[in-house]
């Protein structure tokens, strides 16, 4: 994983990552945010969910001005159908997710894509199993942990499937358990229904499970933690 705190660039062939942790609020300045974002912040009531909200559209903003030669604020964003965020004019897709003390942000330059990010809660996971499992579902945890318990087989379900829905643009509408899940036996998840398929890095950083999906399988991740 690249370490970086310098400009950035992203190839055609690949998907990048950008991880950071909600502690770099206190960098991140409030007038990168426009009037609607701003409004928004404003509207949480506890300080961890305003860290994560300015960090993620914070960073939204800076990268994508990076990456698209415009500042920050002449940036223009629309919805799709189902509320998915896109940029106005600009072939690049984007997605982003938070959870916890992360913030991850996910950058594609050919084809639309989706990250969901899953630190642990203190929740009972068997009980929700039943809204997202495919009677077929099989996940790979081998190359991260020894011992696959309840809750790492949740988190990594929960936020493979959701990385599938935020690519699709369908977000938590999408029908959880009508997607299956298979490891392709190069490190990837494919992930099935009869409307596609869709191809998915997982990963487990320390105690965050974070996937990325996308339609194209040859498509390079690079991750990049920002310092």
């Amino acid at each position: 994983m690249e370490k970086v705190a310098g400009s950035l660039a992203l190839d055609k062939n690949e998907i990048m990552v950008i991880l950071a942790k909600r502690d770099m609020a206190s960098i991140i300045p409030l007038h990168l945010l426009n009037d609607r974002e701003m409004a928004r912040y404003q509207a949480f009531v506890f300080v961890a969910d305003r860290q994560r909200y300015l960090v993620a559209h914070g960073l939204k903003r800076q990268v994508l001005a990076q990456l698209t030669g415009k500042s920050p604020a002449a940036l223009q964003f629309h919805a799709g159908p189902a509320g998915k965020p896109y940029l106005a004019d600009v072939n690049l897709h984007f997605n982003l997710s938070h959870s916890g003390d992360w913030i991850a942000l996910a950058f594609c330059v050919r084809h639309p894509l989706g990250i969901d990010v899953e630190q642990p809660r203190n929740i009972c996971y068997d009980s929700l199993w039943k809204q997202i499992a495919h009677p077929q579902d099989q996940i790979s945890l081998q190359e991260y942990t020894e011992e696959k318990t309840e809750e790492q087989g949740f988190l990594a379900t929960w936020s493979m499937k959701e990385a599938v829905a935020k690519c699709t643009g369908l977000g938590l509408s999408m029908d959880f358990p009508s997607l299956r899940l298979t490891p392709d036996g190069s490190g990837k998840h494919v992930c099935v229904n009869r409307d596609g398929a869709w191809y998915i890095r997982h990963f487990i950083h320390e105690d965050m499970h974070m996937a990325v999906a996308s339609s194209d399988a040859d498509l390079r991740l690079r991750l990049v933690q920002l310092t």
